[in-house]
């Protein structure tokens, strides 16, 4: 271990860690979910459920009509059948008359099945009777249950149509519509407080002095944990002062359930990242990545509160955001994300390696595997831009061949995975 003298602060630095490594602590820190909360089923999308739900109703709930036709005895149905059409039953309709014999109903699609009839006769295999009363003649039989949904057929009354710790998508909404759920328990949202520093840092759009950049990690950070499933506050940048850094990052960590600190997580002479947390009372887990870039990056916690110190880079910042910050928030959302992704793709040219440290880098994911655009290294924002993944590269001497495979964090995808 190494001595650093920082200001009037020492503190001692410990073993750098693999990502592995450190996605594995954060997910041991981030394990226990967030309490549960009632949301509208029409909110739910996106969210984990808490408890499971359980249909209310048998689905369909009715013998319901598949096609628009006659409903008819089926017995009496066959090619030149004559029966008097006696009734109309509309989707909606309660559709109680019974049928009688030689009776059938006009029916449509969705509609309840009447009492008396066990089948439906399409349009298309009809025509009118002739003589001055409603008849219908028949073109072909059809046998009991034809062009019917039995009630119950998809799902019976008790049934769990989801499960704790399932997100709720686009397609199971209807599931649970349908199966009666009007409010639906559900993990609540991490709520992330993010906060950059740097004197250097200026607003989008701000004119550009010698040595100043516009600041965009906190923008893109945002928009990065909102996407994976957060409740976001952006509380801009502190000056590169310990003092103000106290300040803002006391009134940030306040509500949070998770903190991002960018900047200021190196052992320059203006990086207080450190010395701010454990002030605050955080307690280190790592302080160091063998990863290029982000190799400056510290996980700490004060209860169950998670705090992270990103590298200020942009590109080490949003890179281990996703693999890092993304899997907590996953985990304290109610999901379980893997310690490491599930799919890994072939690179399709050759990847220099680094001897001391594991790559991460932007990538364009194709049919034929994992392409890079010219990466310039660490502060190459307009080929992450044309990115849509990070791609892991392990440490070793000469290149990575194409044909090599390599771990995908798609991007912006699903961040949790």
């Amino acid at each position: 271990m190494v001595r650093l003298t920082h200001g009037t602060t020492q503190r001692t630095e410990r073993a750098v860690i693999t990502i592995r490594e450190a996605r594995a602590l954060v997910l041991s820190q981030a394990a226990a979910p967030l309490p549960a909360e009632r949301v509208s089923v029409v909110a739910a999308p996106g969210r984990v459920l808490a408890e499971g739900v359980v249909a209310d109703t048998d689905l369909p709930p009715f013998d319901r009509v598949m096609m628009d036709g006659f409903a008819v005895r089926a017995a009496e149905s066959g090619p030149g059948a004559v029966l008097e059409i006696v009734a109309e039953v509309a989707a909606g309709a309660v559709g109680d008359t019974a049928v009688g014999p030689g009776q059938a109903h006009a029916i449509m699609t969705g509609a309840p099945l009447p009492p008396g009839a066990d089948a439906v006769v399409p349009i298309e295999w009809t025509e009118p009777a002739p003589g001055g009363r409603p008849r219908v003649t028949l073109q072909r039989a059809v046998t009991p249950g034809q062009h019917v949904a039995p009630r119950g057929e998809d799902l019976r009354a008790g049934a769990v149509v989801a499960r704790a710790g399932e997100r709720v998508s686009t397609l199971s909404l209807s599931l649970l519509i349908a199966a009666g759920a009007a409010q639906v328990p559900v993990v609540r949202r991490p709520r992330v407080s993010l906060l950059t520093t740097g004197d250097e840092l200026l607003p989008p759009g701000a004119p550009l002095r010698r040595g100043q950049i516009r600041e965009s990690n906190g923008p893109a950070l945002q928009s990065l944990f909102a996407a994976a499933g957060a409740q976001v506050t952006n509380h801009g940048v502190a000056r590169d002062t310990r003092e103000e850094l106290d300040r803002r990052l006391a009134q940030a960590a306040a509500e949070a359930d998770i903190v991002v600190l960018t900047g200021g997580a190196s052992v320059g002479k203006y990086d207080f990242a450190a010395e701010s947390v454990e002030a605050l009372g955080g307690r280190r887990h790592f302080e160091r990545i063998s990863i290029k870039p982000g190799k400056p990056t510290m996980l700490y916690t004060r209860g169950e509160q998670l705090v992270f110190c990103l590298p200020g880079n942009p590109v080490a910042a949003l890179m281990t955001g996703r693999v890092l910050v993304c899997a907590a928030i996953a985990a304290r959302g109610g999901l379980r994300p893997p310690e490491w992704p599930e799919l890994s793709l072939p690179l399709t040219a050759p990847v220099r390696r680094v001897r001391e440290r594991d790559l991460l880098i932007p990538a364009r994911r194709t049919p034929e595997g994992l392409c890079f655009d010219g990466w310039h290294g660490s502060g190459d924002l307009a080929c992450m831009a044309a990115a849509d993944g990070f791609a892991f590269v392990e440490r070793g001497e000469g290149s990575a061949p194409p044909g090599t495979s390599a771990p995908w964090f798609p991007f912006p995808g699903d961040p949790a995975w």
